[in-house]
């Protein structure tokens, strides 16, 4: 077998991995906390920021915004993930089979 290498670059894709989903929980916690703030404080929204703006439509639209780009950012992350995984499994591969090539050519 193959000894793992690059043990750090193993530990920042899983780091990388953790952060993703605290990034999408995170996205998921704010999108709720807008909304029921829009909801909660609707009046209060209307008073400081004009007509039309605030209530529950306002916290609705400002939770999915929160939603969308907490879910791009979390997707970006783990697709770096995915790519130092795939990166380093090529580099495993090549490595092992140079290995059987240069024992196929001493016998």
């Amino acid at each position: 077998m193959v000894e793992k290498r690059f043990r750090v670059l193993r530990w920042v894709a899983s780091l990388c991995r953790i952060i993703a989903w605290i990034t999408l929980i995170g996205g998921v916690l704010g999108m709720l906390g807008s909304i029921v703030t829009g909801a909660v404080g609707a009046n209060l929204l209307r008073e400081y920021a004009g007509r039309g703006v605030g209530g529950i439509v306002g916290g609705i639209t400002v939770g999915l915004t929160i939603l969308v780009m907490a879910a791009l950012q979390s997707l970006f992350l783990y697709v770096i993930t995915e790519g130092i995984h795939l990166l380093l499994s090529i580099e495993e591969n090549t490595r092992q089979a140079a290995y059987i090539l240069s024992q196929e050519r001493q016998s």
